[in-house]
C-alpha cells in the first residue's frame, strides 16, 4: 500500500500565513453544487467581496488542487484550510 507525502498529509492543516484587512469579514457561501457525476454532487464554496454591494460583475478566480483526489484521504481539497484561507485573502482582496 502506497502512503501519501509529507506534504499531503499536511494539507489539510496548512494555511496561508499572509493576511489583509478584511479576512475575517468575507462572506462564504460553502457546499454549492455545480453539478453531479454519477449520482454524487461535485460542489465548491464560494467566497465573495467584503463589499455587500459591488460596484460592478465581481472578478472570479478559480482555485484547483492539481491532481486526482486518493479515494483514502479524509477530506476534499476545498476544506483544506490552505484553499480556504487564500479563498479568504482573495475576497478580502475584492
Amino acid at each position: 500500500m502506497r502512503e501519501d507525502p509529507d506534504w499531503v498529509k499536511a494539507a489539510p492543516q496548512a494555511h496561508v500565513h499572509y493576511r489583509v484587512p478584511g479576512m475575517e469579514l468575507v462572506p462564504v457561501r460553502p457546499n454549492l453544487t455545480f453539478q453531479s457525476s454519477a449520482g454524487e454532487p461535485l460542489q465548491f464554496d464560494h467566497y465573495g467581496p467584503v463589499s455587500e454591494q459591488p460596484a460592478g460583475p465581481s472578478p472570479c478566480v478559480i482555485l484547483i488542487h492539481g491532481g486526482p483526489i486518493p479515494s483514502n484521504l479524509l477530506t476534499t481539497p476545498k476544506d483544506w484550510r490552505l484553499f480556504q484561507s487564500f479563498g479568504r485573502l482573495l475576497g478580502a482582496s475584492g
